[in-house]
């Protein structure tokens, strides 16, 4: 314990010096902090992919906000000056451009005469695949191009290859973005009255970088409404029964009998179309969990207040026969169109899919909806302050019949007809005949992707207080024939919804209890010393429904007709509830160790930092031993870690959501199996001990 002579001497001068060079000490300290996270945060190998995924929504951030309204009709205006400049080298229509109906962005199809095009045909070469497809299924033997794309009409006046030795010959040739482009191939054999097409149908935010293309292309072909030719996912499916296009599609169908069906959707779903509609309010067909958008996060809010079913690869599989889309619209009133990015103009099937169909889309992107369809025809998320009125505000469409069928009386004049999501071509091949002027795309990379995605705004949540606590449950309750907008009614449905909570709590205290000769107390009162066994789950169930009013069983006992008529066999259900899918476990494990890793590397790091500073500094002056210097240090760590742990996960919650991870969707069943459990034991310990290696 004690020094001799020479030890104290080299100790005083230690402490002596320790004032002088404290700034650098301090400033050593602090990068051999920030040094090690980011070695720590790099030690993989996975470093470029996660500063690609960390930095490119930041890259792509818009400064636009969420004022999107007049996003469509300013393109629109700019395309028909644009056009109008150009008059003097296009045969393009001016005046026509405008379109009286919807869908109302620049169809050449519906807004050209097509009596005025060149004689000669024009050939469209594919000059590369459509994901590895050469084809891209555009090629039939049996039929035309242009009648595989439904545009008969346009027969004689164009046709579609793959085959290369017609590169020199062809007027077009269109490159998918997505797959490669042989640029030597191109340069060797490109003529100059060709026009080099760029088409793409996928986001900015998963497109990688396109400055290999720069001065390469003339022409673009996707879903922006600022492209040459736009080729959105709408795919010409729906238009009015005035327009000249639905007259010219008709003709051509009398007279060259191509057995064109059309179809008009019920606007105005009757009775029993809605009574059908008993499996719950909100649905969403999700099959890619992750994405920039953090849709899952969103839905995650929206079902505090609201019941929301999510169907997809990951969580409930759609049914094998049959068309899905067409199950959950027969199913639900509101289906969430949400997009995986918000990127300008980018809408999806997610929204012209189901427009036919008898359910009303709830959209959340980055485009004017008022394009494609009208305001009347469609809920947008933007509209609302917060998560809370969203959802009070379906619960109240979804009660008053009137304005929920609103929703569908656009439908009226309008018909549908069969599409193709390449029925653009149908515009690049009147555009090949209309428009001759010479454009050659200088920076495409910039146009593509500068300023044209955005990160989603925080989501505005409501203040936790009693009072948004029992409209959490009331929004989530039955839903009550009496008028909600009086205050008696409102508190009548709350009481009921506490009453049904309550009675809920209760039985699943004596649910665990089942199969066991435990006995569990009902009350939380700890004097009540009497005990009860399952067998009075019917005594409380009887209790409960006396404590109703009248108007209360009667919802009950309907909704409880509903559910057992759509809720499947039993065996179905346990398997639906108990099993879990190995994607899901991989979340959990995800999810629960991350944390793990972030405590056992801030607790380790600081232990062994403490440690020897105490012991290089104030071990000799205060005779501390090697082991008392580390248990100073493991105290310092751990008062640390009681104000760092909070924020380290909030910190892992924040890195997961950038990969599109959010918390599993398990049911309390799946939650409880020794799966899952095993699962979080295995990855606490195996991240605790990945944590504590950092030297």
């Amino acid at each position: 314990m004690f020094m001799n002579k020479q030890n104290r001497t080299r100790c005083y001068h230690l402490v002596q010096c320790i004032p002088t060079n404290s700034t650098r000490c301090i400033k050593l300290f602090y990068s051999l902090i920030i040094c090690t996270i980011i070695l720590y945060l790099f030690y993989d190998k996975s470093s470029s992919n996660l500063f690609k995924t960390l930095t490119k929504p930041l890259l792509s951030l818009s400064i636009l906000t969420n004022n999107t309204r007049n996003i469509g009709s300013e393109i629109f205006e700019e395309w028909i000056r644009s056009a109008a400049t150009n008059e003097n080298s296009t045969h393009l229509d001016i005046r026509r451009l405008s379109y009286p109906y919807y869908p109302r962005f620049p169809i050449l199809s519906y807004t050209q005469d097509i009596t005025k095009l060149d004689s000669a045909s024009k050939l469209i070469l594919l000059g590369n695949g459509f994901f590895e497809n050469p084809s891209w299924d555009l090629i039939s033997k049996e039929r035309s191009s242009m009648e595989t794309l439904w545009c008969p009409y346009l027969t004689k006046y164009c046709s579609i290859t793959d085959d290369k030795s017609f590169f020199s010959d062809a007027d077009a040739v269109v490159y998918h973005g997505r797959d490669p482009i042989d640029l030597k191939e191109a340069n060797k054999y490109r003529q100059s009255h060709q026009r080099f097409v760029f088409a793409l149908w996928e986001s900015p935010a998963h497109t990688d970088s396109l400055k290999p293309y720069n001065a390469f292309f003339n022409w673009t072909m996707t879903y922006r409404l600022s492209s040459d030719i736009v080729a959105s996912y709408y795919a010409n499916t729906y238009f009015h029964s005035s327009s000249d296009y639905h007259q010219l599609l008709v003709r051509e169908n009398a007279t060259k009998d191509l057995h064109l069906t059309f179809d008009t959707a019920d606007h105005q779903p009757s009775d029993a179309v809605l009574q059908a509609k008993k499996l719950g309010t909100v649905v969403a067909l999700i099959s890619n969990q992750g994405g920039s958008s953090r849709r899952l996060t969103f839905i995650k809010h929206l079902k505090n207040y609201i019941d929301v079913t999510v169907y997809g690869k990951h969580t409930i599989p759609c049914p094998k026969k049959g068309d899905c889309v067409k199950f959950l619209a027969q199913n639900y009133y509101f289906y969430l169109s949400f997009e995986n990015s918000l990127c300008q103009d980018y809408t999806t099937e997610k929204f012209f899919g189901i427009l036919r169909h008898p359910i009303v889309p709830v959209v959340r992107g980055f485009s004017n909806y008022s394009t494609f369809i009208p305001p009347s025809g469609f809920i947008d998320v933007n509209d609302f302050p917060d998560v809370i009125s969203l959802a009070r505000y379906l619960n109240e469409t979804r009660d008053n019949r009137e304005k929920y069928l609103s929703y569908f009386s656009w439908k009226q004049d309008y018909v549908w007809n069969q599409g193709s999501l390449f029925t653009s071509f149908c515009d690049l091949c009147i555009r090949l005949h209309l428009d001759h002027k010479p454009k050659v795309i200088e920076d495409i990379h910039s146009w593509w992707h500068d300023n044209m995605c955005r990160i989603p705004q925080r989501i505005t949540l409501p203040k936790k207080s009693p009072k948004i606590l029992i409209q959490r449950i009331f929004l989530r309750s039955t839903a009550s024939t009496a008028d909600r907008s009086s205050l008696s009614s409102y508190r009548s449905a709350s009481h009921f919804s506490l009453k049904v909570a309550r009675f809920l709590f209760l039985k699943r205290r004596i649910n665990n209890q089942t199969g066991s000769t435990r006995f569990v107390p009902i009350s939380t009162h700890a004097h009540y010393s009497k005990s009860e066994t399952p067998d009075d789950l019917h005594e409380l169930a009887r209790s409960f429904l006396f404590s109703l009013e009248p108007e209360h069983r009667k919802i009950l006992e309907k909704q409880l007709s509903n559910v057992e008529t759509s809720l499947p066999t039993n065996s179905m259900r346990k398997t639906n509830i108990t099993t879990v899918l190995p994607s899901q476990l991989a979340v959990v494990f995800l999810e629960t160790g991350l944390p793990y890793i972030g405590f056992g590397f801030v607790d380790n790091f600081v232990m062994l930092v403490a440690g020897e500073t105490i012991e290089t500094f104030f071990g000799a002056a205060l005779c501390l031993s090697t082991m008392a210097a580390a248990g100073l240090g493991n105290a310092i760590s751990d008062v640390l870690g009681i104000g760092l742990a909070d924020r380290i996960e909030r910190t892992c919650g924040r890195f997961l959501a950038v990969f599109g991870i959010s918390a599993p969707q398990l049911t309390a069943a799946q939650w409880r199996t020794r799966t899952v459990h095993s699962t979080q034991l295995m990855s606490k310990v195996i991240c605790i001990f990945l944590g504590k290696f950092n030297r």
